[in-house]
C-alpha cells in the first residue's frame, strides 16, 4: 500500500503487517531506528510469533492474500541472494539489492562487463568486489548488510 503525503513524497506501508518500509532498516536490521519502532529482524520474528511487528497492531494485521503470499523474489545477479522483487517484464525492475546494494538491470545482465549506470562498477566486477567487499562496490559497502534467513536461496 502507498500513501501520498501532500509533500509529494511517497511512504510504502505493508498492508499485511504494517512495516513501513525504509532504507535504514534495510541497511542494519537489527537496530530499531526509522519509522518503525522494532528493528526489521525483530518485527520479523515477532510476526512469526504472534502474527503482528508489534502487539499494539494486532487488531490491525490481516492474513496475506493468495497472491500476496507467493513469494516473488528473484536473485540478486551480484551476490546471488533472493533480494529482488520480480516482475513479469524484467525491463521494469529498478530494486536495489539490500545485500550487496547492486542496482538490478538486464542490460548490465546482458552485457556484464560494461558499466551501466546508475552502477558505477560492471557486473562481473561487482561479483569480485562481493567476494572482497561484501558489497558491489568498496563504497557501497556502507549501504549493504547480511542476508537474512528468508533471502538464502
Amino acid at each position: 500500500m502507498e500513501i501520498n503525503a501532500n509533500d509529494g513524497f511517497c511512504i510504502d506501508i505493508c498492508p499485511v503487517c504494517f512495516w513501513q518500509f525504509d532504507n535504514i532498516s534495510n541497511s542494519d536490521p537489527d537496530r530499531s531506528r526509522g519509522p518503525n519502532s522494532v528493528s526489521l529482524n525483530q518485527a520479523k520474528e515477532n510476526y512469526k510469533k504472534m502474527g503482528a511487528i508489534e502487539e499494539r497492531l494486532l487488531d490491525c494485521v490481516r492474513p496475506p492474500t493468495k497472491e500476496e503470499f507467493a513469494d516473488k523474489r528473484i536473485k540478486c545477479p551480484c551476490c546471488g541472494y533472493l533480494t529482488i522483487v520480480d516482475k513479469e517484464d524484467k525491463n521494469l525492475i529498478q530494486d536495489v539489492c539490500p545485500v550487496c546494494f547492486w542496482q538490478y538491470n538486464t542490460e548490465a545482465i546482458n552485457n556484464p562487463d560494461k558499466i551501466i549506470e546508475p552502477n558505477v562498477v560492471s557486473l562481473n566486477e561487482a561479483k569480485k568486489n562481493y567476494k572482497e567487499y561484501k558489497a558491489s562496490s568498496k563504497l557501497g559497502s556502507i549501504n549493504a548488510r547480511e542476508p537474512m534467513d528468508d533471502e538464502i536461496g
